[in-house]
């Protein structure tokens, strides 16, 4: 199974260039799932959701979404408070939290989006129990999705707020992948020796990358082994870059 690993797409501050090419790369690769961990807009603005909802629209697989800090209105203090996820839902036609599960792989995708801050992300107590309830199979394929990152990386902005209680959770659970995004900042690192497995994406389109480079990841696995393999944007096209392999 081929599951494609993107985030931080920023539509109205993108590179038009590189979203033709990753669509390109879906046709050649056939994916058979599709995750993106937030950010889909650069301002929550009509148009910039409406350009993500045909972005998605014509990718070849099942894709799976959830909000990312920019999904949300900024100068608009009374819709950020109010109704912070109004065009996320009514143009994407797109829950918040999402979960999927196959012969290989049980997934959940999580809201870390917190609307009274700019970028700080969260996750509550409801949704860490929830967690904590959710992986128990340890013959599939763990993935936990949300968008805010939960190590400190480089200069880059803190761990989401209860990332301390995240990973305690994780190092108990049969979590496998935690994928993020947010930091635009692409970094495959392991929590414990082995598993959970961070993978925290770099920005697919954004114009403001804080690596060099616009990047997404692969994953490509089957009963025993992983494969992650990170994509970067470089002389019109996209290419391997790195590899990590783990087996269970």
């Amino acid at each position: 199974m081929k599951i494609l690993h993107i985030s931080d797409l920023h539509f109205g501050y993108h590179d038009e260039h590189l979203i033709q090419n990753f669509k390109k790369f879906t046709r050649i690769e056939n994916p058979d799932l599709i995750i993106i961990t937030g950010d889909l807009t650069h301002r929550a603005k009509t148009d910039q959701f409406e350009d993500a909802k045909e972005f998605i629209k014509d990718l070849p697989c099942k894709t799976l979404c959830i909000p990312g800090n920019h999904d949300v209105p900024l100068y608009r203090v009374d819709k950020r408070l109010f109704s912070p996820f109004s065009k996320y839902k009514n143009i994407m036609n797109l829950p918040k939290e999402i979960s999927f599960e196959n012969d290989l792989v049980n997934l959940i995708g999580l809201n870390s989006v917190n609307p009274r801050s700019v970028k700080k992300g969260k996750l509550t107590s409801l949704q860490l129990e929830r967690i904590d309830n959710y992986f128990s199979n340890e013959n599939k394929w763990n993935i936990l999705m949300f968008h805010h990152n939960i190590s400190k990386i480089e200069d880059l902005h803190n761990p989401l707020h209860s990332s301390k209680d995240l990973i305690e959770i994780a190092k108990d659970r049969p979590i496998h992948i935690i994928c993020t995004g947010h930091l635009h900042y692409s970094h495959v690192t392991p929590i414990d020796e082995k598993f959970p497995i961070i993978a925290h994406a770099g920005s697919l389109s954004c114009k403001r990358k804080n690596d060099n480079y616009n990047s997404f990841f692969s994953f490509d696995v089957d009963l025993k082994n992983l494969k992650i393999t990170k994509h970067i944007y470089k002389e019109d096209n996209f290419i391997k870059d790195a590899y990590w392999e783990f087996s269970k």
